[in-house]
C-alpha cells in the first residue's frame, strides 16, 4: 500500500494499492496521485518473510497515455458491449458541466483505473505465456504435495473420461485429442459417445485410438441430446471415477496427474480450477481460482463447472444425467452428486481450458440457463434441507441466485451497539433498525451500551432512545475494550431473558436491506453455521467488507476492500465468482455487523478480552471454526459503514499488541491462508487479482459434506 503526505500528514484517503506486474526479478506498479505529494510511504501488506526488496525507482508517467491504455483495456474486456464504455465516457463528459475540468479529469481517471477484476494481469497474455507461468506454478505445487499424496502410479489415473460428441469443429476436436495425449498421467480410458452418426469425428477417433491407453467408442443411432450421451458414457465406463469433457475444450498436463494425487484419499468428488480462453484458444480471457467446496456459494452461483471428477458408483446412485434437460444439465447432475457425497476435494491448480464459443447454448440462451439452474437448485434445497417453502429467485446478474432459507421460528435476537458520543451516528444506526422491524419475522430487542458519553447532544439522543419501545441503554465504565464491553453486555442481557442470537453492531453502521435480519438468520440453517456477517460499503459505494480472508495482506484483511461496489447502472457489482452478492463461507467476518448464535458465543466464552481493539472478531470466528462451526457471509444483505468516524482514523497499526497476539495465536492459519479463497489469487492485495506467484503452501482442500460437517481438513 502507498500512502501520500500532501502537507497535512499521511491520510487514509490518499492511499492506493500497488499491484506489481511483470515477470522475473523486475516488477513495476503504476499509481495515480490525485494531488501533489511531499512524501510517499511504502507499506508492505504481505506475510512475514515473503518480501525480497532490491533497488526501487520512481518516475513520472504520462497521465494521458495512462487514460488511453486504461480505456483500451476496457474495450478489450468488453468487446461485445461497447455501450458500457460509451455510457461511462458520456457520464464523464457530463461531469464537466457540473464540476469543470477537474471533475472531468477525475471521472476519466476512474474509468482508466483498473476495475479490480481478477483478470487484469492476464489481459495481454497469450495462451503460450500463460502456460509457461502455469508450468512454474505446477512445479511449485509438486514440491509441496505430502509424500502420501504423491504415491501415484505415474502412468494412468483410474478415471473414465467421457466425451459426448455432436458436430464439433474438427480442428478444435483435434486440439482436444492432442491435449489428451500430452497429459503427464494418462486417463485409464477415454469414452467417446457419438450423439448420432458423425463420419468426421469418427475418423479422427480411429486415428487417435492407437496412441491412447484405452479408447471406447459408443455410437448412438441419432441425436438424443447431451444428457443421454453422457448417460451412455456412464454405462460404458469401467473405472472408479468418471469425468465429462466437452468436445471443444482442452485439458492441461497437470490435470490427471493432480487428480491422481487427490484420488489417493478416495474422495467422492474432485474438481480443479480452469481458465477461459477465446474461440481460437490463443488468449486467456479469465481464470477461475476457486476455494474449498462451499455449498452456500454454489447455491448462490454455480461456480464449479469444469473439470469435475465423480466416483462412478456415486454418479449412478445419483441417477446420472437428466436426459430431459438440454441445458444446465451439469448443474443438476453436480448437485445430485453432492447430495450423496461424503467428501469433496479441491485441487487449487488450473487444469482445464474452457473455450468460450459464442454460439453455444450457454451464451445464446441465458434466460433458459438461469431458469433451469434455478429449478435444479430448488430441487436440491428441498431434498437436502426439507424446506419446500424456501425462495430461490434469480439474482441481479446472470447465473446468480438469491436463496432465502426460512429463519428459525423460535429465533429471538438481541442487538448490541456499543457507543461513545457521536449521537448523530448512533441515531442513524438505531433508526435504520427500527424502520425495518416490520420486514423481519424474528422479534428483536436493542441494547445500546453507553461507554461514558459526555457530549450533551449525544446524551440527549441516548435519553430519547432509552424511552423508546424495545430499546434499552446499558452503561459501561472503564478503558475502551471492545471485547470486554460486548461480553459484559451479553451477561446483563442473558439475565433479562432468552435470546437465540446476538447481533454485534457498530454505532456507525446504517442498514440498507429491509429484511436484513431474516437474511442473516437464514444462513444459520445451512449446516453448522455459527457466525454470520454481511456486505458493508463505504459511503462512496466502494467495498468496505465482503468477508475477512485470513492470511491476506499479512494477518487478515477484508475481502475485496476498496473495490467498486456498484456497476455503472447503479446495480450491485457481483464481484469475482459472484463473491460480493453471494452467500458464501470465509474464515471470518467483521463485528461491525455480525450475528453469533448464542450457544456458539457461550461455548467459546465470548470475545477474548485480551484483544482490546483489533482482531477480536476474527479471533472469535477462527476459534468457532476450530470448534466445528463455520463462518458465513451473506452478500445480499447490505449496510453502509461510516468506518472509524467515532474513534478516528490511523494509517499505522492502531493496535500492534492485538496484531502480534493474533499472529502468535493463529500463525498456522495465516500461513495456510483461507481455505475458501483461491490459492492462486494475489494474497498481497485485497483487490480481485489472479496471480501464479506462490504465496501460500500448495495443498489439497478436502471437506466433508455429510450433515453436520463442512470444515476443510
Amino acid at each position: 500500500m502507498l500512502f501520500a503526505d500532501s502537507g497535512n500528514g499521511y491520510s487514509e484517503q490518499a492511499t492506493c494499492w500497488l499491484n506489481f506486474t511483470g515477470h522475473g526479478s523486475v516488477r513495476e506498479a503504476v499509481f495515480l496521485l490525485r494531488r501533489p505529494a511531499m512524501r510517499l510511504r511504502f507499506d508492505p501488506r504481505i506475510s512475514p518473510g515473503t518480501l525480497r526488496l532490491g533497488e526501487v525507482g520512481l518516475e513520472k508517467a504520462s497521465r494521458a497515455l495512462w487514460w488511453v491504455r486504461g480505456l483500451a483495456k476496457r474495450l478489450r474486456r468488453r468487446i461485445r458491449s461497447f455501450g458500457d464504455v460509451a455510457s461511462q465516457v458520456t457520464r464523464a463528459g457530463a461531469t464537466f458541466g457540473r464540476g469543470g475540468m477537474g471533475a472531468f479529469l477525475d471521472a476519466l481517471d476512474r474509468i482508466a483505473e483498473a476495475e479490480g477484476t481478477v483478470n487484469r494481469r492476464f489481459q495481454e497474455l497469450d495462451l503460450a505465456e500463460f502456460r509457461e507461468r502455469l508450468d512454474t506454478f505446477t512445479a511449485f505445487a509438486r514440491t509441496h504435495l505430502v509424500q502420501g499424496e504423491a504415491a501415484i502410479d505415474g502412468r494412468v489415473a483410474g478415471v473414465s473420461v467421457i466425451v459426448p460428441v455432436y458436430q464439433p469443429d474438427l480442428s478444435r476436436f483435434r486440439e482436444l485429442l492432442a491435449s489428451l495425449l500430452a497429459e503427464v498421467v494418462q486417463p485409464a480410458e477415454i469414452i467417446f459417445v457419438l450423439d448420432g452418426p458423425q463420419p468426421g469425428p469418427r475418423r479422427l477417433i480411429a486415428a487417435f485410438k492407437p496412441q491412447a491407453s484405452k479408447v471406447v467408442l459408443v455410437e448412438l443411432d441419432r441425436n438424443h441430446g447431451v444428457g443421454s450421451a453422457c448417460n451412455a458414457g456412464l454405462a460404458a465406463a469401467t473405472q472408479p471415477y468418471v469425468m465429462i469433457l466437452d468436445h471443444d475444450d482442452i485439458v492441461l498436463p497437470p490435470l490427471f496427474e493432480f487428480f491422481a494425487h487427490a484420488a489417493a484419499a478416495d474422495p467422492d468428488i474432485v474438481y480443479l480450477d480452469e481458465a477461459i480462453v477465446d474461440e481460437d484458444a490463443r488468449n486467456v480471457l479469465s481464470v477461475t481460482a476457486r476455494g474449498a467446496f462451499d455449498l452456500p456459494h454454489y447455491l448462490s452461483h454455480p461456480y464449479v463447472v469444469h473439470p469435475v471428477f465423480v466416483r462412478r458408483d456415486l454418479a449412478l446412485r445419483a441417477g446420472g444425467f437428466d436426459a430431459s434437460m438440454r441445458i444446465s444439465h451439469d448443474v443438476d447432475f453436480f448437485l445430485r452428486c453432492v447430495l450423496h457425497a461424503r467428501t469433496i476435494t479441491h485441487v487449487p491448480l488450473v487444469g482445464y481450458l474452457w473455450r468460450q464459443v459464442r454460439r453455444s447454448l450457454g451464451s445464446t440462451r441465458q434466460a433458459e440457463v438461469s431458469e433451469a439452474s434455478r429449478l435444479a437448485i430448488r430441487r436440491f434445497v428441498v431434498a437436502r434441507f426439507g424446506w419446500p417453502e424456501t425462495s430461490v429467485a434469480k439474482g441481479t446478474s446472470f447465473n446468480m441466485y438469491d436463496i432465502k432459507p426460512p429463519p428459525r421460528p423460535d429465533a429471538r435476537v438481541a442487538i448490541i451497539i456499543p457507543t461513545k458520543n457521536r449521537g448523530d451516528l448512533l441515531d442513524v444506526c438505531v433508526q435504520s433498525i427500527v424502520d425495518r422491524r416490520g420486514f423481519n419475522q424474528s422479534p428483536i430487542e436493542i441494547f445500546i451500551v453507553d461507554h461514558e458519553s459526555d457530549d450533551p447532544s449525544s446524551l440527549k439522543v441516548l435519553e430519547r432512545w432509552a424511552a423508546a419501545d424495545g430499546v434499552t441503554v446499558l452503561a459501561h465504565k472503564g478503558p475502551w475494550n471492545f471485547s470486554e464491553i460486548n461480553n459484559a453486555a451479553v451477561r446483563q442481557i442473558e439475565a433479562r431473558g432468552e435470546f437465540s442470537h446476538f447481533v454485534f453492531m457498530n454505532n456507525d453502521v446504517e442498514l440498507k436491506t429491509n429484511d436484513w435480519l431474516d437474511g442473516l438468520l437464514g444462513a444459520f440453517r445451512l449446516d453448522d453455521v455459527g457466525i454470520v456477517g454481511c456486505y458493508l460499503s463505504y459511503p462512496d459505494t466502494l467495498v468496505q467488507h465482503a468477508g475477512v480472508i485470513v492470511g491476506l495482506c499479512g494477518a487478515a484483511e477484508h475481502a475485496f476492500k476498496f473495490s467498486a461496489g456498484r456497476l455503472a447502472d447503479g446495480r450491485r457489482a457481483p464481484g469475482y465468482l459472484g463473491a460480493l452478492v453471494a452467500t458464501r463461507h470465509f474464515g471470518a467476518v467483521t463485528a461491525a455487523l455480525m450475528v453469533v448464535a448464542r450457544d456458539v458465543f457461550d461455548a467459546l466464552g465470548g470475545f477474548d478480552e485480551a484483544f482490546a481493539v483489533g482482531f477480536n472478531d476474527t479471533d472469535l470466528c477462527l476459534r468457532a471454526n476450530d470448534s466445528g462451526w463455520r463462518t458465513c457471509y451473506v452478500g445480499r444483505v447490505e449496510a453502509v459503514h461510516y468506518e472509524s468516524a467515532s474513534r478516528g482514523k490511523s494509517v499505522v497499526d492502531p493496535h500492534p499488541m492485538d496484531t502480534a497476539r493474533f499472529i502468535d495465536r493463529h500463525l498456522r492459519a495465516i500461513r495456510r491462508g483461507d481455505d475458501f479463497y483461491g490459492l492462486t489469487m494475489n494474497w498481497s492485495s485485497p483487490a480481485l487479482e489472479f496471480s501464479l506467484e506462490p504465496r501460500k503452501p500448495f495443498r489439497l482442500r478436502t471437506i466433508s459434506t455429510a450433515a453436520g460437517k463442512g470444515q476443510p481438513n
